[in-house]
């Protein structure tokens, strides 16, 4: 898997499309600027025979917010291992598709200084 690895922080042009309450509005679209205390981390993902597992961490100072849906109707994302809301600065997302399938696509999540919830989103 190849790691590009991307880091986009308060101000910034939003990444990716992120629905979700820990976010001012609950809306961020692309290319949207992100809300003070909040940053998208990113990292390319590569399924083989359906699994892939990618393991990031936040920016200094946040921590993971919440779980998004992906946007590959036929992948499945999930935290594997001890992720805590709200205290966890990094974290591992299994991504779980067809035994057969192979895909690529972008694998991140919301980190913010005051939250308890995780995000991560697969487009």
């Amino acid at each position: 898997m190849r790691d590009c690895a991307g880091r986009f922080s308060a101000g910034d042009p939003s990444a990716l499309p992120v629905n979700s309450p820990v976010v001012a509005g609950g809306r961020v679209h692309a290319g949207s600027p992100l809300p003070t205390g909040t940053a998208i981390v990113t990292r390319r993902a590569t399924l083989r025979h359906g699994r892939a597992s990618v393991t990031l961490a936040c920016p200094a100072g946040l921590r993971v917010a919440d779980l998004l849906a992906p946007h590959k109707q036929d992948v499945t994302a999930a935290y594997a291992g001890a992720t805590e809301p709200n205290a966890s600065t990094r974290t591992r997302v299994l991504l779980l598709g067809s035994p057969d399938a192979s895909a690529s696509g972008r694998v991140g999540w919301v980190a913010r200084r005051d939250t308890c919830r995780r995000v991560a989103a697969v487009h």
